[in-house]
């Protein structure tokens, strides 16, 4: 399972503070706003879950923990 994170509405610069400020280094990070419109992601927060066969689920919303644990397992199953 791979987490990348997507930029979208702000520079190249304020993008990695925000990644060095949340400690979000670990992960691939991409800065290109053609991904939220071919996505439609309209506003941040926005989670973009895809399975192994292209299907995606997107949830334009906060996610705790538990949350996301399940939308994760849900997207295992399928």
């Amino acid at each position: 399972m791979n987490f990348i994170g997507m930029a979208g509405g702000s520079s190249t610069s304020e993008y990695a503070s925000f990644v060095e400020q949340f400690g979000l280094g670990g992960m691939p990070h991409l800065t290109d706003d053609s991904l939220w419109a071919r996505f439609g992601v309209s506003a941040q927060p926005a989670w973009l879950f895809v399975n192994q066969d292209g299907r995606s689920r997107l949830l334009v919303t906060m996610l705790g923990a538990d949350r996301l644990e399940s939308e994760i397992e849900n997207l295992l199953s399928q």
